[in-house]
């Protein structure tokens, strides 16, 4: 299977998982070292949506452009948060059977320090790219739709649950939710490489 060198993913604009790749190797255990591909193989897959997001939003922005490119953009951004998602769920479960093997006190802080951080990236994949859900109580349906669009990549998304008006219920910006999770996966390495 040919795999990309640093090199050719920086040219790419991608980010490579330096850190990562070398906390890969170190592993004996199969299963483990395939649930850590997993976890970068998936934040690969969602690196790819970010590209091209940024690609169309540019094009979305273009003076010259007569097409609306803001459905793609939409797509990209939805399709990031899913793919991101499953990396992080990945993350935690590695990081679980870590703990599990060796009580790592500074792995056991980081993840405490940054768990609103990622779980509000999982939870903008739960609630916003899987709907529409139906409230078992009240019956009520819910559904979001993304609005707004800016040059920074800032995206409006509304929620409706009214029949007659939506509701703006947050705005998220899939570059910098993919910059963070960048980090965290890169500094879960340093600290995964410090402890072996």
């Amino acid at each position: 299977m040919y795999n990309m060198t640093t090199f050719e993913m920086n040219s790419l604009g991608f980010q490579h998982l330096k850190k990562y790749s070398e906390f890969l190797n170190k592993f004996e255990n199969k299963k483990m070292f395939h649930l850590g591909i997993t976890v970068r193989r998936y934040f690969h897959f969602a690196e790819l949506q970010i590209r091209d997001f940024e690609r169309n939003r540019n094009t979305f922005f273009d003076r010259e452009n007569l097409v609306d490119y803001s459905e793609a953009c939409y797509s990209n951004a939805f399709s990031f948060y899913v793919l991101v998602r499953t990396c992080l769920e990945a993350s935690k479960t590695l990081c679980d059977e870590i703990q599990k093997k060796e009580n790592n006190e500074k792995l056991k802080k980081y993840r405490q320090d940054n768990s609103k951080r990622i779980k509000r990236i999982i939870d903008t994949a739960n609630n916003i790219a899987k709907h529409p859900f139906k409230n078992q109580t009240t019956h009520q349906i819910f559904f979001y739709e993304p609005g707004g669009l800016d040059i920074s990549g800032n995206m409006d998304i509304y929620e409706w649950s009214n029949p007659r008006n939506m509701l703006k219920v947050l705005e998220i910006n899939p570059i910098n939710d993919c910059d963070q999770v960048y980090e965290y996966l890169e500094d879960l390495a340093s600290i995964y490489l410090g402890s072996t």
